[in-house]
């Protein structure tokens, strides 16, 4: 049943996001690993779970923006009012929304890779 296609599927969309996730990746803007250091290890990965057969990269990719957009809900927070962190809060938000926002644009591209 084509159902059960799913959670392969999204259990390695969460793997793959989440390396692209990683604090230090988001905090540096993507300075830590480069995207084609990114893409080869995502190709890498995909290529050895899929063997011979041929790597679905569209239906990944659609998977890969659903867990994207739902850690990136989950990641957006208030600022603590009156709190004297506010600042680095603030500011947090903003480097995690313009990365997310950065994947988001990747996934949506037609020349992102699989």
């Amino acid at each position: 049943m084509p159902r059960w296609l799913v959670p392969p599927y999204e259990d390695l969309v969460r793997f793959v996001v989440g390396m692209r996730l990683l604090g230090w990746q988001i905090m540096s803007q993507g300075a830590a690993f480069g995207p084609d250091q990114l893409d080869a290890y995502q190709v890498a990965f995909f290529r050895g779970y899929f063997g011979a057969e041929a790597v679905p990269t569209e239906q990944l990719r659609v998977y890969q923006l659903l867990i994207l957009l739902d850690k990136w809900s989950a990641a957006v927070r208030p600022p603590l009012l009156g709190s004297p962190r506010r600042r680095v809060h603030v500011t947090r938000q903003r480097w995690s929304d313009r990365y997310f926002r950065r994947e988001a644009r990747r996934l949506l591209s037609v020349q992102g890779s699989g």
